[in-house]
């Protein structure tokens, strides 16, 4: 996966940055250390515990908070070059037994098409949401 969101024009297109892949050693350090420090019984878990898990959140929101600001640039940049946005009505159901899904989920791709609809519509765009143009095969 190299593109989140792809448009007509290459130029507009969404890189896949993968903010959590970059965090996820800094993450894997975290939970490690909240892993010795996990008293293991019921009760109250320690203070270094409990700050390392205060980190953990941290990095987590970190990532996330990436995502949303690439997103919001992006989706800025598209509606003021644009007077029509037209917008794939994606429902990835194939991607839940995929090894994608951690990608998707990753890249962040609903909340991308998201502030672009919602950018669209403070800037007095004309939006149009198309059906999915081919769905793959049930079984």
């Amino acid at each position: 996966m190299t593109t989140t969101a792809t448009t007509t024009d290459v130029g507009f297109d969404l890189p896949y940055l993968g903010h959590r892949k970059r965090c996820a050693a800094e993450l894997a350090n975290v939970q490690r250390k909240m892993a010795r420090r996990h008293t293991g019984r019921r009760g109250r878990q320690s203070r270094g515990y409990l700050r390392a898990r205060r980190e953990a959140t941290k990095l987590h929101k970190k990532a996330a908070r990436q995502n949303q600001h690439d997103s919001r640039v992006w989706a800025k940049h598209v509606v003021e070059c644009h007077d029509l946005i037209a917008v794939e009505d994606f429902q990835p159901r194939f991607l839940a037994r995929s090894t994608m899904t951690r990608k998707a989920a990753d890249a962040a791709i609903g909340a991308a098409k998201r502030e672009l609809l919602e950018r669209g519509v403070r800037a007095g765009r004309q939006r149009q949401v198309d059906a999915q143009s081919r769905r793959p095969p049930r079984r």
